[in-house]
């Protein structure tokens, strides 16, 4: 298994982590700090139109937005939450995003969870950087 395969793999084991934390069917990890320069590196759950819709929504999203903003067109998406992937350095390296097919509020309990997921994955990210 090469290195970039292996790093994709932790990757969506993260995201899973993300999506089973908060009880959610989709989480993704976007890497990038804006919408044009931005990937999906690890997605967990859903079909790929889903995900398509789950990766617009959290490429919108505003870096302050925690709770993102759902439309009815975005169905079958009724919930999300963002945060940001931060560096040691502070540095916006990604958005770790979950979404939910029903709706709900994210507790602060949750959004905790998902904070410490973000700073696995940012970790993990720092970590293979200075591997290469």
């Amino acid at each position: 298994m090469d290195v970039a395969h292996a790093q994709a793999r932790q990757l969506e084991q993260l995201a899973r982590l993300a999506a089973d934390l908060v009880d959610v069917p989709i989480a993704l990890i976007v890497l990038g700090s804006n919408a044009s320069g931005s990937s999906i590196v690890a997605s967990s759950g859903s079909s790929n139109e889903t995900i398509a819709t789950a990766a617009r929504l959290c490429r919108a999203a505003r870096l302050d937005e925690v709770e993102l903003r759902i439309a009815p067109e975005d169905a079958p998406i009724r919930a999300g939450a963002a945060l940001a992937i931060i560096s040691h350095e502070q540095v916006r390296l990604g958005t770790l995003s979950v979404f939910d097919t029903r709706r709900r509020a994210f507790t602060p309990s949750e959004l905790s969870r998902l904070a410490d997921v973000g700073g696995l994955v940012a970790g993990h990210l720092m970590l293979h950087a200075t591997a290469l």
